[in-house]
């Protein structure tokens, strides 16, 4: 049985002041300044899992905080961070257009997680070919896939899927697991908005996720994001080992 835990998903995106960032190549990346990331308004409802079941619930006072993700979705990749990006600036809060630092009173101020914007990554198993998602890894795609795998489509875009030539035999299993708001932030952008606390509410079963439902179309648009936050379940004492122990796959493959 998977362990317990709260979630929360609160709607993010850029500010409409900000100018758009922008590296080297001319490719959107996310705001780094404090206020650079507003909330979207689209929040979903606090969820509680036994570890069996999702339902929605109120936050514990006890409830201690495990990990956040802020994630972005932009022109077939997510971008991440490992905590909030709304209330915090990212990183050293200076943004860069075509590559070049700009500086100026609002911006330059360094008091922000040392952490930055990342494209999403895995860490390859190559013993059972599974991935893992997570910040700040060597390689952008899943390891490799099997026929039958559908969810691989409908959690990752077109810059996270495996090569065409890492169709797994049938002796390899692949699959993926990953850190649990990343896992939840994934889910939840394979809906619109105004779905995600449908999508939670109905496709959590004997302690797993499944991912039978059709991807709404358009539900990954340039500029989409979100923060996931996850605590801990002081009701039946959970702890951040155990999630961490979730996340790695030692409860077995989130997605097989």
């Amino acid at each position: 049985m998977a362990p317990s835990y709260y979630f929360w998903i609160r709607g993010m995106r850029e500010a409409p002041d900000h100018r758009p960032n922008t590296d080297s190549r001319g490719h959107w990346t996310p705001p780094r300044p404090s206020g650079g990331n507003i909330s979207s308004g689209e929040d979903s409802l606090v969820f509680y899992c036994d570890g069996v079941s999702l339902k929605t619930d109120g936050l514990p006072r006890d409830a201690m905080e495990y990990k956040t993700f802020s994630i972005y979705y932009h022109s077939g990749y997510f971008w991440i961070v490992n905590y909030d990006a709304i209330d915090h600036q990212v990183g050293d809060g200076l943004d860069s257009y075509w590559g070049t630092p700009i500086r100026t009173m609002s911006i330059a101020r360094h008091d922000g997680p040392e952490t930055s914007w990342q494209i999403m990554t895995f860490e390859h198993d190559e013993t059972t070919c599974a991935s893992t998602a997570t910040y700040g890894s060597a390689h952008n795609r899943l390891r490799g896939r099997r026929l039958h795998q559908r969810w691989v489509e409908k959690l990752l875009p077109a810059g996270h899927l495996p090569r065409d030539y890492d169709v797994l035999p049938p002796d390899y299993y692949g699959g993926m697991n990953g850190d649990l708001p990343l896992i939840l932030g994934l889910l939840a952008f394979s809906v619109h908005a105004n779905q995600v606390n449908w999508y939670f509410a109905h496709h959590f079963e004997r302690g797993y996720f499944n991912t039978t439902h059709e991807v709404s179309e358009g539900c990954r648009y340039n500029g989409r994001g979100m923060v996931v936050k996850v605590w801990t379940s002081p009701t039946k004492t959970s702890t951040a080992r155990q999630l961490d122990a979730y996340g790695d796959g030692e409860y077995g493959l989130i997605f097989g």
